[in-house]
């Protein structure tokens, strides 16, 4: 149905996460203009782009900088035995990349992580920077900055004597920027590339490669310029616009803005359009058709262009080469502490950095709300926290409106209420107990005249939200303003709280419009949901029961329902504020939810919800259900339609169609606490994963049976649900996969109690800062 002790420490994770766990330490804001990115330039993350079979890798962004690797629909595991890696470059169907500490070269192909193919003359020598191109690779010396190239033929031998930085390498060519003061590109073997490359007045930052063609980032204005083959677009890159990080592909390239770090692409022959929108990055690979970008806001690779197929396992990805050498003006230098996490590092040495580039502006929809710093990149907000007169200048809005005057006719009206009052007192003070219970009668009675009578008029919980979720604010089929009057409760067994009245059906029809399909929120084995509007404005949901329900339950069944639904009244669950039970019907009335269920944001097309929330939500879901345990009420339908989200985006469970105490039915399956707990571990999952409980279109089809044996074999990265924006730190999303494991065990036996579970994803949701 829809409507809209002491504590135990969270153990920690027990499962095989392998490397993935260590990457719980996420590191924020870093980039760095000096990159060099693209085919065969060195960054943190690098492409191979062979036909058949390309390769993408990156450097994993904790001290040790090991290395993980994804191809089509796979993911390559790095042994521990592996170098730990300063930078990448990826070549035609192999790899290479820089050993961090020792900066000595190493390559491999694919699976052949443990053969190093660079000559054993090159093999002990020390580089700053490596590129691999078609077979030739180009490095260039720590000590003097000269560069040694092999594998390739005589063409691409480096002019000697020259010194070089920022080598990048094409299909048949390299290019590298001439050391000392100036910024001139230098490219040497396809000499048609060579022949139109800049004049050596035009001063470079940085380089990269694309198959036949280059680019660069100009020094000072940080625009793009390009030479070679441009039959596909592929030299066409954004004109007037400054940028700071740089990648090309065989025939496309991106690029990140300066401004806002959000990504541009170009190129005839590549899916421009899939770049992601307001999405900032630090880095950038690019392989045939497609590019991978480390986010800037949670360091998860994420891939876009012509080839869907390359999705990036769930780590964390180093988004620069760590440097000894002082960040320069413009950029800021990495600080650990200033995450607030425990973390030895970004870079295996002590003495090393990782610059970032300044941002100085937000995407739209966001404000810069503090500059970038020494030890910080600029801080953006949501437009909508905005409160100030200049961040409402930034974000275009509207002048923040002026406080009304009160009207002459409010004035009045509070001016006879409190006439009205006054004498009340008056008369009790002057000892007229007769007097004074007749003038607040008279009081009263005002008050209801005015459509004030003394039930929840809207404001407090039961005003704040309501069951279900329907499009518009105040429904229809109303009774046009019509006052609802309540009865006295009499002899019901909602004695308890006050606030659950009794209404009369003509009462309930008026508002619901005679119970039209129009304002059905949702149905199920008890019968409908509608929407309701009050005389007094007040949404509630109605749930009626159907026919069979009416015909074949009694007044005493429904009395014995009401008396426990009285009972359960909880910050997490939908409360009861009302009741009809005329002419046989069976009418309960409850809070509204405005925001809908849970199922309708994570299935149903509504706006999905980030990690924080989804956190948040698992945490106060759990302590409903712990609430309903405590009061030996087994739900028997937990699922993610029957959570819903108040007007504070809380998550409220709505209550069971009936209560049935566990030992009642513990033989019978969902009967059971630990029934309720498989069902709660199925929402786990479907807010983990973004799948349904049980679809057809999967195999298997259920979520549980699907995602459980992956989480136990420590495999949980390949459930998370990539449709969303990654998390920020992955060690609780880590964490909540295996409590919904737990949860969903076959053995009800292994399965924890409700209670033990709402502690845990409490303890989680705190320390995220979701709560």
């Amino acid at each position: 149905m829809t409507f809209g002790g002491k504590s135990s420490p969270l153990p920690p994770p027990s499962l095989s996460y392998s490397r993935t766990i260590l990457f719980v330490f996420f590191l924020e804001f870093l980039s760095s203009a000096k990159m060099v990115l693209g085919l065969g330039g060195m960054c943190s993350i690098a492409a191979s782009y062979g036909e058949d079979d390309p390769l993408f890798c990156a450097v994993e962004a904790t001290f040790e900088q090991q290395v993980f690797c994804w191809g089509r629909n796979e993911s390559l595991e790095w042994p521990s035995t592996g170098p730990a890696m300063l930078g990448l470059s990826g070549g035609m169907g192999f790899m290479c990349g820089i050993a961090a500490g020792s900066q000595r070269p190493f390559c491999w192909r694919k699976n052949l992580t443990s053969i190093n193919i660079v000559p054993e003359q090159f093999q002990n020598t020390s580089y700053d920077s490596i590129a691999a191109g078609d077979g030739h690779v180009c490095a260039a010396r720590s000590q003097d900055a000269l560069v040694d190239c092999w594998n390739g033929d005589d063409s691409l031998n480096v002019p000697r004597g020259v010194t070089l930085r920022s080598l990048v390498a094409g299909r048949r060519f390299v290019c590298g920027i001439e050391t000392g003061d100036g910024g001139t590109a230098r490219c040497w073997g396809d000499a048609s590339l060579a022949a139109t490359a800049p004049p050596g007045d035009v001063e470079f930052e940085s380089l990269s490669a694309g198959g036949e063609h280059a680019c660069g980032i100009v020094r000072k204005s940080r625009e793009i310029r390009c030479w070679g083959d441009n039959r596909l677009g592929q030299t066409d890159a954004p004109r007037g616009i400054p940028f700071v990080v740089l990648s090309l592909g065989l025939n496309h390239g991106c690029a990140v803005r300066q401004d806002t770090h959000g990504v541009m692409c170009w190129g005839r022959g590549f899916n421009a359009s899939a770049a992601p929108d307001r999405t900032e990055f630090l880095a950038l690979a690019s392989s045939r058709v497609v590019t991978c970008g480390v986010r800037e806001d949670n360091l998860l690779v994420v891939c876009w262009g012509n080839g869907t197929e390359f999705a990036p396992p769930l780590q964390l990805s180093s988004p620069g080469v760590c440097t000894a050498a002082p960040c320069g003006a413009g950029e800021f230098s990495f600080n650990a502490s200033s995450l607030g996490v425990v973390t030895a590092g970004l870079c295996s040495s002590s003495t090393q950095q990782v610059c970032a580039p300044c941002a100085s502006d937000c995407s739209n929809g966001s404000f810069v709300s503090a500059p970038c710093g020494a030890n910080d990149n600029r801080r953006c907000t949501d437009c909508s926290l905005c409160e100030t007169k200049l961040c409402r200048g930034l974000c275009h809005l509207s002048p923040l409106p002026v406080a009304p005057e009160i009207s002459a006719v409010g004035v009045e009206e509070r001016r006879h209420r409190a006439v009205s009052l006054a004498a009340v007192l008056g008369a009790a003070i002057s000892g007229g107990v007769v007097v004074a219970v007749i003038g607040l009668l008279a009081w009263c009675c005002l008050q209801r005249r005015r459509g004030r009578w003394w039930r929840n008029s809207g404001s407090g919980r039961s005003g704040d939200g309501a069951y279900g979720h329907q499009n518009g604010g105040t429904g229809t089929g109303t009774s046009g303003g019509m006052q609802l009057q309540s009865v006295g409760s009499g002899g019901i067994p909602c004695v308890k709280p006050p606030e659950a009245l009794r209404y009369r059906l003509s009462e309930l029809r008026d508002a619901t419009g005679n119970f039209k399909e129009v304002n059905e929120l949702g149905r199920g084995s008890y019968g409908f949901v509608y929407k309701a509007v009050l005389g007094d404005g007040q949404l509630v949901a109605v749930k009626r029961a159907n026919a069979a329900q009416r015909i074949h339950g009694s007044s005493r069944d429904f009395d014995a329902e009401l008396e426990i639904l009285c009972k359960l009244r909880h910050a997490n669950i939908v409360n009861l504020v009302g009741y009809c039970g005329e002419m046989g019907e069976r009418l309960l009335m409850y809070e509204f939810m405005p925001h809908g269920t849970l199922r309708d944001h994570l299935h149903g097309g509504l706006s999905p919800l980030g990690w924080g929330l989804r956190l948040r939500v698992a945490a106060q879901a759990a302590r409903g259900l712990e609430f309903l345990h405590k009061e030996d009420v087994i739900h028997r339908d937990v699922k993610s339609a029957n959570i819903l989200l108040d007007a504070e985006w809380s998550a409220r469970v709505a209550p069971p169609d009936a209560g049935y105490r566990d030992t009642e039915y513990s033989t019978a399956p969902r009967m059971t606490a630990a029934g309720d707990v498989y069902g709660f571990g199925v929402v786990l999952l479907e807010l983990l994963s973004g799948r349904k409980a049980y679809d057809c279109e999967f195999e298997p089809a259920g979520v549980a049976e699907w995602a459980g044996p992956l989480i136990r074999t420590g495999r949980w990265a390949e459930v998370v649900d990539r449709a969303v924006e990654g998390p920020r730190n992955v060690e609780p999303v880590a964490r909540l996969a295996e409590i919904a494991e737990k949860c969903v065990r076959v053995r009800a036996e292994e399965r924890p109690p409700m209670g033990q579970v709402a502690v845990w994803l409490e303890q989680i949701a705190q320390g995220s800062g979701s709560l």
